[in-house]
C-alpha cells in the first residue's frame, strides 16, 4: 500500500511540476514525460542550492571572524 501511495504522489508531483503531461484525444491517451525539463529544473535547483550554501558559508565565516575579533579585543582589555 505504501508503494502505491508513493507512486501516486510521484505522479502528482511530476504533473504539478510540468514534468509529465497527459493528453486525451478520442479513444487514445498519451502520457509524455518531459525529461529535458526535468534535467533543466534539476540543474537550476542544484545551482540555487550551491549559491545558498556559498552564501551561508560566507556569512558563517564573517560571524566567526567577528567573534574572534571580539574575543581578542576583550582579552586585550
Amino acid at each position: 500500500m505504501k508503494a502505491v501511495i508513493a507512486i501516486v504522489l510521484a505522479i502528482a508531483l511530476m504533473l504539478f511540476l510540468g514534468w509529465m503531461t497527459v493528453q486525451k484525444s478520442g479513444d487514445r491517451t498519451t502520457v509524455t514525460i518531459e525529461t529535458q525539463k526535468m534535467k533543466d529544473d534539476t540543474e537550476q535547483a542544484l545551482e540555487k542550492g550551491r549559491t545558498a550554501a556559498e552564501k551561508a558559508g560566507r556569512k558563517t565565516r564573517a560571524a566567526i571572524d567577528q567573534t574572534e575579533e571580539e574575543v581578542e579585543r576583550k582579552s586585550n582589555d
